[in-house]
């Protein structure tokens, strides 16, 4: 009797690996195919017209480096899962053993990937900073930062969402020329000079001066692309760990 219920606890936890490992392998394909599939969509992107390649010179190659990263993950995970396959069945410790190593060196890669898409997905919120901060003491700033201005239809780095915003950027002189609507030049030049501003309601500075904020618009096509590879990211994780702890049942159950 207690040979048949671990006969059976045996053969729970084969099937349950391999299952396991179909996800691994389908999570891998499908990593693969979304980053191939991005990267194509990338490369069509920036042919459509002159603000798309605005975007593209100001995405400081963050959605290249996340496509990249994310097929450099899909490739050791569909090698992991024909791993998982011949493991779940061989009754061999040394190919389960294998697997673990395998498991536990893929889940590094997948911690070191999540950390590269975090943390150098906001490179160009930091260049665009550092651009209009030097928009007073370098040219190659200036004239980037009206490249921006004038293509995105944006002014600040953040929306302006009421006057005192406004206010506060005005006073600190980083607005220019390149902010202003270009039907309603003459109301933006004394609105940039601070005149009559108090006397103006915000819904007619809507329509002298760009309002909407350039970061968020320079970050729209890594936004597009980290919707998707760091939830599949944190999905592959988790999927690892029960391989981990379902590979290490299955060695003591052998």
């Amino acid at each position: 009797m207690t040979v048949d219920v671990k006969s059976r606890s045996l053969k729970i936890l084969q099937w349950s690996f391999l299952c396991l490992n179909v996800l691994v392998l389908l999570s891998g394909v499908t990593l693969m195919s979304m980053s191939v599939s991005s990267f194509v969509q990338f490369q069509e992107f920036k042919k459509e017209s002159g603000k798309n390649l605005v975007l593209v010179k100001n995405d400081e190659n963050m959605t290249v480096t996340i496509n990249m990263t994310a097929f450099g993950i899909s490739v050791p995970l569909i090698f992991l899962s024909f791993f998982g396959f011949c493991g779940a069945f061989g009754k061999k410790k040394c190919l389960l053993s294998y697997y673990l190593a395998f498991v536990l060196i893929n889940l590094a890669i997948v911690f070191v990937g999540a950390q590269i898409v975090l943390r150098f997905s906001e490179k160009p919120g930091y260049v665009l900073k550092e651009h209009m901060s030097n928009y007073h003491r370098n040219k190659t700033s200036r004239d980037r930062v009206n490249n921006i201005r004038s293509n995105l239809n944006c002014c600040g780095i953040n929306a302006f969402h009421h006057l005192d915003d406004l206010n506060a950027e005005i006073g600190n002189k980083t607005l220019s020329t390149s902010c202003c609507i270009p039907q309603n030049k003459k109301g933006c030049d004394d609105l940039l000079e601070g005149r009559h501003i108090e006397i103006k309601k915000w819904e007619e500075i809507n329509e002298i001066i760009y309002t909407e904020g350039c970061l968020l618009k320079i970050t729209e096509m890594i936004a597009r692309t980290f919707k998707f590879t760091l939830p599949l990211f944190i999905v592959i994780g988790v999927i690892n760990l029960a391989g981990l702890l379902l590979c290490t049942a299955l060695c003591c159950s052998i």
